[in-house]
């Protein structure tokens, strides 16, 4: 009986090893699964963001190329040259749908990074006016950097951006927008709303 005992009792424990052994394979089979998944799903999330292409039918308010000084010591651009490249295209659009050199940043609504800029890449600043106050001007920019490689060009938008400008007069206070504009053709007959002023939600 001692012995049969015994001999059970070796059975139920090499049971329960088994039984542990099965259990923790099985668990880090699910894990390896999920891991898998996952990295498959950041995978496409990649390829998606590299599938983007640049605004069609628009041209970029700004172009330009950052250089080995714009970097970190990590290579990437500084995020305050983005800005200040964002800062520019908007205020380019602005100036020229209110036709004054006086316009200046009244707020930045919104700002995020999407992706890093690199030395090398290609940065197209993409502008659209969004709304039209009485002295201000909301405007939206997007920023897209075009990888250059031998075989083909990858973009990603790397800045989305909301700012708000404000006309100013001559005086340096605000005035109103159409203001700024009646002003500019009484100085200049010459020239009419057809040729040259942007029309409202362009970045021309």
């Amino acid at each position: 009986r001692l012995r049969s005992r015994g001999l059970g009792d070796v059975y139920k424990r090499q049971d329960f090893i088994y039984r542990t052994a099965f259990f923790r394979a099985a668990l880090k089979s699910r894990t390896l699964i999920k891991r898998t998944n996952r990295d498959r799903e950041m995978t496409d999330t990649v390829r998606e963001t590299r599938r983007v292409r640049l605004p069609e039918g628009k041209m970029p308010a700004l172009r330009v190329e950052p250089l080995p000084k714009d970097t970190n010591q990590h290579g990437d651009v500084f995020g305050g040259w983005v800005m200040s490249q964002v800062d520019l295209a908007g205020g380019i659009t602005a100036m020229r749908y209110c036709l004054s050199r006086k316009v200046v940043t009244r707020a930045v609504s919104s700002f995020t990074f999407e992706n890093p800029i690199r030395v090398g890449n290609v940065v197209s600043v993409y502008t659209d006016i969004v709304k039209v106050g009485t002295s201000s001007i909301t405007i939206k920019v997007e920023v897209y950097a075009e990888r250059l490689t031998k075989a083909h060009n990858t973009i990603d938008l790397v800045t989305q951006a909301t700012l708000v400008y404000v006309c100013l007069g001559p005086d340096g206070r605000p005035i109103p927008i159409e203001e700024s504009r009646k002003r500019y053709f009484e100085a200049h007959p010459e020239e009419t709303d057809d040729q040259g002023v942007a029309p409202l939600g362009s970045s021309n």
